[in-house]
């Protein structure tokens, strides 16, 4: 990391040493890594301050609000964090580590199935574009729509970068299904919209209803067609089945 810090203040050609610094980080992140941080910074770019922030309070601060949860979806792992008046409720956090390089390995793996070869490193980053302009999630809770069978039987095309063109029909829908359904690539991890849940109920009574009102989306992985209206549905589901 001290290299690629370095090599940021190089492109940007600033003085370290009159510009504080705002570092981001992930929840639950290890009072070890943070120190580790502070000591290159304080000692070799001799910047004069810096503050540590949860990315999560940082995108709910983002959308004007300062209680909240955030579901954070990212490349490696997905966080869910209750926050009231600006701080985390650190007792309430979740995680799962199942993010969208996982969709991309799993779409891989489809790909593969139907007839399309995807191994190397330059392959890996041709799925994970098919998956961000190609992928979308079924609406309905449970991923089960009377219309989905239709729906997935629609192929939809796609050029690579040689400018052949491949055709993607239930593929699209099943790769980003494993952020709600992780046992389909064998994951003992609740789906996201549990792990929200989940947090939520271990909030404080009185904060539920306000958390429950405010759910802000963070991280890339929230960005596929329908997300919102799935994670809606399905916490609909639970909660009309706990009723």
């Amino acid at each position: 990391m001290e290299s690629i810090w370095t090599y940021i203040y190089d492109e940007l050609k600033i003085n370290t040493t009159e510009h504080p610094v705002l570092l981001t980080e992930a929840p639950l992140n290890p009072y070890a890594n943070r120190e580790k941080a502070a000591e290159i910074f304080f000692e070799t770019f001799a910047t004069p301050a810096m503050f540590f922030c949860s990315q999560a309070i940082l995108s709910l601060y983002a959308s004007g609000k300062t209680t909240g949860v955030v579901l954070d979806c990212g490349d490696g792992v997905c966080h869910s964090v209750p926050i009231f008046e600006g701080f985390s409720l650190n007792n309430t956090l979740n995680r799962i580590d199942i993010g969208g390089r996982d969709v991309s390995e799993y779409l891989m793996m489809l790909l593969r199935r139907s007839g399309h070869l995807f191994h190397t490193s330059a392959e890996f980053e041709v799925v994970r574009k098919i998956k961000e302009n190609a992928c979308s999630l079924i609406a309905t809770a449970g991923g089960q729509e009377k219309n989905a069978e239709a729906d997935q039987k629609k192929k939809v095309g796609y050029f690579l970068p040689d400018g052949t063109e491949i055709k993607l029909a239930e593929e699209k829908f099943r790769a980003p299904e494993i952020l709600f359904q992780p046992s389909k690539i064998g994951l003992e991890y609740p789906g996201v919209h549990e792990m929200l849940l989940s947090s939520i109920n271990k909030a404080d009574l009185d904060l539920k209803k306000e958390l429950f009102s405010n759910i802000y989306l963070a991280g890339g992985s929230t960005m596929f067609a329908n997300f919102p209206a799935r994670l809606f549905n399905e916490l609909r589901e639970i909660k009309s089945e706990n009723v």
